[in-house]
């Protein structure tokens, strides 16, 4: 479990430019929670299980889900955003222009205690344009 405020760090924020015929984003931070566990009894869908123990268990949280897995969500404690998508067993925290390394580091602290630190952190910072 890693909890160094430093991995949890927001390299590049997307930042979004817009003209008349559309608009291009640039930058982007995601950590991935991957799961080390070795345990193929779980049986229980990942983007639930994050659902029913995080999301809407701790009251820190509101979200909305555009399609299963995806959450766009807003931690009420720091005021900012960020999303999540969850795919087979890992968990991915794509960062906001306003999301900050301690709403990351809260939100993967608790990812790791309810499951088990089961979890490892892995980081993705790329300056793109698209």
């Amino acid at each position: 479990m890693t909890t160094e405020l430093s991995s949890y760090k927001i390299r590049y924020r997307p930042t979004r430019e817009t003209f008349k015929n559309g608009f291009t984003i640039e930058g982007g931070t995601t950590l991935r929670l991957s799961n080390n566990s070795r345990d193929d009894t779980q049986k229980r869908d990942t983007a639930d299980c994050l659902a029913e123990r995080i999301l809407d268990h701790e009251r820190r949280y509101e979200y909305s889900v555009w399609e299963h897995g995806n959450y766009f969500v807003f931690d009420k404690d720091t005021g900012e955003p960020f999303e999540i998508t969850v795919e087979d067993e890992d968990i991915y925290l794509h960062a906001k222009a306003t999301t900050t390394s301690t709403t990351f580091r809260n939100f993967c602290s608790l990812v790791f205690e309810a499951f088990d630190s089961a979890y490892a952190l892995q980081k993705n910072s790329r300056r793109l344009r698209s």
